[in-house]
């Protein structure tokens, strides 16, 4: 099997997971648990998830 098939296999699944993950965190859990972190104040999400490097 050449390497960059195996590569390619590999990315998808890992890629699948991912986007499996992001799709399973919802916004309202975000924002609650951004809320009850920080006083109970309110929560506006700046940003749409995306798959990526973390801070």
């Amino acid at each position: 099997m050449p390497q960059s098939f195996r590569d390619a296999v590999v990315r998808a699944r890992v890629h699948g997971g991912d986007d499996r993950f992001l799709a399973a965190i919802r916004d309202e859990d975000v924002c609650h648990l951004a809320s009850t972190r920080h006083g109970g104040g309110g929560c506006v999400l700046f940003k749409s998830a995306v798959r990526g490097l973390w801070p």
